[in-house]
């Protein structure tokens, strides 16, 4: 595991350990999201459909469940309803899909 603040930079002046800071700022930046994106997949999602397996679900259930699913992929992209980013974009950057598509898929191939 990588921590930002295990990075050495050795440069010869400041203008040239900025470019390499700013580099390695871009770098960490597209990995966590990758990270984030995964963890949403494999750790919170399966959480949410392994309790939703013993009850029927509603369609108003289905949709409060992909408004709070929406809501922690923008927390983890730092980005609230205000910067006006559509979901798919959401959904896209962190390469997920939508929830009630992924708990039809799983009630299907349970039977």
């Amino acid at each position: 595991m990588l921590f930002a603040d295990d990075i050495v930079l050795c440069t010869e002046d400041n203008e040239e350990a900025e470019q390499e800071l700013e580099r390695w700022r871009h770098a960490l930046e597209r990995r966590a999201m990758k990270i984030k994106g995964k963890v949403s997949r494999t750790c919170v999602r399966p959480a949410i459909m392994h309790d939703l397996e013993t009850i029927p679900l509603t369609k108003a259930a289905e949709s409060k469940m992909e408004v709070a699913e929406m809501r922690m992929l923008r927390f983890s992209l730092g980005l609230t309803r205000l910067n006006r980013v559509p979901n798919a974009e959401v959904r896209k950057q962190l390469q997920t899909r939508r929830f009630g598509d992924k708990l039809r898929e799983k009630a299907v191939s349970d039977f």
